[in-house]
This record gives C-alpha cells, sequence and structure tokens, in this order.
C-alpha cells in the first residue's frame, strides 16, 4: 500500500506545486512452480522460537547471467507480513543466499539441502509442488492541468508478488460437441483445435493442448457373385463369372450358368454336389446352354451355404490352370467407419487437471477391388479351347537348347496348322523379359527361335509359347557364365 499519492509539477507562468489528481489501474497475472520443482515460485516454511511463518520467494528480475533473482515475502502464521527480503546467487560464495536466513548451492526442493545460517528462523520444508504466486503491476498515472487546458501527465509503475498455497480445485473445460460427418469419399479435417476452460479463483482462457485416437472398423458386404480365375504362370488364361440368382430348398446358394470374356463359346455351372459335399464348376464346351454333356474342372469344399472363396482350398488337378484366383464379390470392404477422438487437456499452475473428449465420425465406401496388377488377361484368341485338361493340349509344345545354355538359347517348334506363334521370356518374378512373334509360321513346318539373353542377371526363365490352339510354358536354367 505504499504508494506515492502525490506528484510535483512546474510550469513557465504558475510556478510549481504538488498534484494529488490521480488514475489507477491494477493488472494480476499468475505464476508458479506447477508442480514440476523450484520455478519462478516458492515458499519456505520456517520454524523460529517467535515469529514462524512462511517465506514467499517469487522470481521478479535476473542478475547479470541470467539467474532469477528472488523477492521474499514472509507471512507470520500469527498475522503480519514482512518484506525487503531477497535470495539470489551469491558468485563469490558459488551458492544461493538469502542474508543471513539460509543458503543452498543449487536450488533444490529438497529441504536437507538447505543450510539455516542462523537460529532466526530455520528451514524445515521446502513448498516447491504447492505454490503459485500472484503478480501485479499497479500503474498510477498523476496529471496537472494549469488551468488554462494545458494537461500534464506522468507514469509511476508498482510491481509485487503474493506468494499463495495451490488449491486441489481442476480447472473446467468446456468440451465442444462431436460431429457425424456422415457418407464421405474423403476423409474431414473440420475438427476444432482448442476448447474453452474456466478455472475457480482465476481467468479462465482457451487450450490447445489435445491429443487424438483414430479408430476404424470395418464392415463386409454380403457375397453375391463369384468369379474363377484360371492362372497359367503369372497370365490369367480365362476368367468364369457367377452370379447367385437364390437358394435351393436345403439352403444352399444357386447360381445362373457362368461365362467367360476369354472363352466366349463355352457355358459353366458352379452348384453344390451332395453326394460328395463339395461344390463343382463343370464346364460345357461350345455348349452356352450347359444343356448337354459337361465335365468337372474344378471343386471345392463348402463353407456355409457358399463355395470357400480361398483358393488354396480348391482342387484343379482337371484343369489347365497352374493355380487359381476366386474373388467372392465382397471380398473387399464395403464400407468402413472411423471414429476419430479428440482428447483436450488443460493443467492449471498447482498441477490439477481436467480432460474431455470430442469425437468424430465418418463412412467411407470401399471401391470393389480390381485384379492383381500382377496377372496380365491373355490377348491371344482362345476361342474354341477349353480349360478343361484334354489332347488339345499336346498339339503346343517346343523345344529348347543347349540347357543350360550360355548367352543365347534357341527353340523349335512345328504345328499342324497354321498360326502367330508368340514366345514371351519372364523372370522367377513374372517380370517380362523379352518377347517375339513369328508370324509367318506354315504349316508343318519346323519354326526356329534364337534369342540372346546376356544382357540379363537372372539365371532361370519361364518360356512361354503361345499360338492360335494353346499355350505351353516351360523352366529353362542358364549357366550363369
Amino acid at each position: 500500500t505504499e504508494f506515492g499519492d502525490k506528484a510535483t509539477w512546474i510550469d513557465n507562468c504558475q510556478g510549481s506545486g504538488d498534484t494529488a489528481t490521480f488514475t489507477d489501474e491494477l493488472t494480476e497475472s499468475v505464476s508458479g512452480s506447477g508442480g514440476n520443482g523450484i520455478g519462478d515460485a516458492f515458499g519456505i516454511e520456517c520454524s523460529s522460537p517467535n515469529d514462524a511463518g512462511i517465506m514467499w520467494y517469487t522470481a521478479t528480475s535476473t542478475d547479470s547471467a541470467g539467474r532469477p533473482v528472488y523477492t521474499g515475502v514472509y507471512e507470520i502464521f500469527t498475522g503480519g507480513t514482512t518484506t525487503g527480503w531477497e535470495l539470489r546467487f551469491n558468485e563469490s560464495n558459488n551458492r544461493w543466499e538469502d542474508s543471513n536466513l539460509w543458503y543452498v548451492d543449487a536450488l533444490s526442493c529438497d529441504v536437507n539441502d538447505w543450510t539455516s545460517g542462523s537460529n532466526i528462523c530455520t528451514a524445515i520444508e521446502i513448498l516447491c509442488d504447492s505454490v503459485s504466486s500472484v503478480n501485479y503491476t499497479l500503474v498510477r498515472t498523476f496529471t496537472a492541468d494549469d488551468g488554462c487546458g494545458n494537461v500534464g501527465s506522468c507514469e509511476v509503475t508498482y510491481t509485487w508478488s503474493i506468494g499463495q498455497a495451490c488449491d486441489d480445485v481442476a480447472p473446467v473445460l468446456d468440451c465442444p460437441e462431436g460431429t457425424f460427418f456422415g457418407e464421405v469419399f474423403v476423409a474431414p479435417t473440420a475438427f476444432v483445435t482448442s476448447a474453452p476452460y474456466s478455472d475457480e479463483g482465476n481467468a479462465g482462457g482457451t487450450t490447445t493442448d489435445y491429443s487424438d485416437d483414430l479408430q476404424d472398423e470395418q464392415f463386409f458386404g454380403e457375397s453375391t457373385n463369384i468369379s474363377i480365375g484360371c492362372l497359367q504362370g503369372t497370365n490369367i488364361f480365362a476368367v468364369v463369372d457367377f452370379v447367385r440368382t437364390g437358394f435351393d430348398s436345403n439352403g444352399f446358394a444357386e447360381y445362373a450358368i457362368g461365362t467367360s470374356a476369354e472363352l466366349p463359346n463355352h457355358g459353366y455351372t458352379l452348384e453344390y454336389d451332395a453326394a460328395n459335399a463339395r461344390w463343382t464348376t463343370t464346364e460345357y464346351q461350345n455348349d452356352l446352354t450347359a444343356s448337354g454333356t459337361g465335365a468337372e474342372v474344378f471343386y471345392s469344399p463348402s463353407v456355409g451355404n457358399a463355395p470357400d472363396c480361398d483358393p488354396s482350398t480348391w482342387t484343379i488337378d482337371a484343369s489347365v490352370c497352374d493355380s487359381i484366383w476366386v474373388d467372392c464379390g465382397f471380398v473387399g470392404l464395403d464400407y468402413t467407419e472411423y471414429t476419430l477422438t479428440r482428447t483436450f487437456t488443460i493443467t492449471d499452475d498447482c498441477d490439477n487437471v481436467d480432460t474431455c473428449d470430442v469425437e468424430y465420425t465418418w463412412v467411407i465406401n470401399n471401391q470393389q477391388p480390381t485384379r492383381n496388377a500382377n496377372f496380365n488377361v491373355e490377348s491371344n484368341e482362345l476361342n474354341g479351347h477349353s480349360i478343361l485338361r484334354g489332347s488339345e493340349e499336346s498339339k503346343v509344345d517346343f523345344k529348347a537348347f543347349p540347357v543350360p545354355f550360355d548367352n543365347e538359347v534357341t527353340l523349335t517348334y512345328e504345328f499342324d496348322y497354321r498360326t502367330n506363334v508368340t514366345i514371351e521370356f519372364f523372370d522367377t518374378k513374372g517380370l517380362l523379359i523379352l518377347s517375339e512373334t513369328n508370324t509367318r509360321y506354315v504349316a508343318g513346318s519346323t519354326g526356329r527361335t534364337t534369342l540372346d539373353l546376356s544382357r540379363t542377371s537372372s539365371q532361370v526363365f519361364y518360356v512361354k509359347l503361345t499360338t492360335s490352339q494353346g499355350t505351353v510354358t516351360k523352366k529353362i536354367v542358364s549357366s550363369g557364365k
């Protein structure tokens, strides 16, 4: 309360005098250690024969080395305060000191590190985790009027801090409302980044301290269609598509006659064989109605009331396929529901914490999966050919020599029909190394092709020869020289 209440003025006409006219502007802010050790405010409880109390220290300035200088206010338990205390670093003694009261080598919250310098007051507890301070600034503005409308003014600034014990009342967040964005194509980003709060006995504000937790739940649609792809090496020989039309009296799925874009002259059926407890795929050559005599090319165990979507469970020995893939319609995700929980946190200077959660949800529909990019659909005409392994398979063959070869390998072939002959070399990863097509092959002649593979690093190759009546693939090995 020891503030000046008068200011002296001088005037070129009226001499000088004093003015007691002033206005005050008082501001305050809260600071403290926040429970993390000695910060800009802490206290030392003192045992004294006469005036026991607490010395509240607040950092009010810094020394030439940038270290804090603490101003002390001694609060006597029986009432009253004393001022004029100061704790700072003593360069000569290389320690922190406050007159004759106490000293410490390094600021610490452990009372055992402090040494009391006199019997006036003995430190018995260091109050680090429960202290904050209110910092005040009073700006007193004096004004003087010479009677002619000329006014002079000056400002006097007073600052002080009052230490206070922390409470255990947490601030209260006013959590924003969450949002359901519905069905979207792209994940939303319109999330709040701050939350307001109130604090009992202190000014409120907003916090931008938050963490995010994103969860997703996948939903799969019901399988209504099924496609079976026949692979030779890494190429698709043919794909047969079936559409479910309903269920029989025993609850097993029923499928319409299957078709293949690669083998458009044939019809296919996918039916449950109750006698053998399996699903059978039958090929009807040159019969799109599938009403004549067919031959089984694949079969699969039953999963529930439909074929198994795992190709590893299928038997394909009666087919020309090296392997198959099975696409059960909604084999991919139908849609995914996302939930983002944004948790806001506010911590006051006394380490009291409040949190609140804001929840955002949205749904993203998923596109149906496309065929694996590693599979290449055959471009040659396969009309009249078949998935069924049969006599036509022997019509396509070739010989390769020398094996193993050094840099060049020669392929020979003979066919009793006129055709284009395409030869393709693949490495073990299924990547096409080179390709050559003979467009002038004459039926009954011996075709001969020599290829230079010296620029490739692979030692194992898959050679695929394709004619108008089929395909054959063989593995050949180089000498590695």
